[in-house]
């Protein structure tokens, strides 16, 4: 038998299933993070590492930043960033390799297989749909 305490807390607990992946991460901090950590990963890959080589970082990681948001449903503050803006353009086997430590970055967060597998399958059909536009 349930107490009126768990039955009220389950009238008014969220289906996060329902949410947007964007917030099921946690938002734009953990999108931040996760910015922060790929591009830093990028950067101490001796592959990818020289595709970087006179890129603003700054702007690549606030870029990177509107994409995820995009990709996972959210909406991005700042309406001057164009999350479809390519400050990087991975071919072949550098796209391949980028693609490893994205899933690696998100393996990070410590999120559940379900959730993990949907952002990997929402950020690269969105890598797919953005580069047919």
């Amino acid at each position: 038998m349930t107490t009126i305490a768990e039955q009220q807390r389950a009238e008014t607990a969220v289906d996060t299933a329902a949410l947007p992946l964007f917030d099921r991460i946690g938002g734009l901090p953990r999108i931040e993070w996760l910015v922060e950590r790929f591009v830093d990963e990028m950067l101490s890959d001796r592959d990818l590492a020289p595709c970087l080589s006179g890129v603003d970082l700054s702007s690549l990681k606030k870029t990177q930043a509107a994409f995820f948001t995009e990709a996972l449903g959210g909406r991005f503050p700042d309406p001057s960033v164009d999350p479809g803006r390519v400050h990087v353009q991975l071919e072949g086997g550098e796209l391949v390799r980028a693609a490893l430590l994205l899933h690696d970055t998100l393996s990070s967060l410590g999120l559940p297989e379900d959730l993990h597998e949907a952002l990997v399958v929402a950020v690269i059909s969105h890598v797919l749909t953005s580069r047919m536009r």
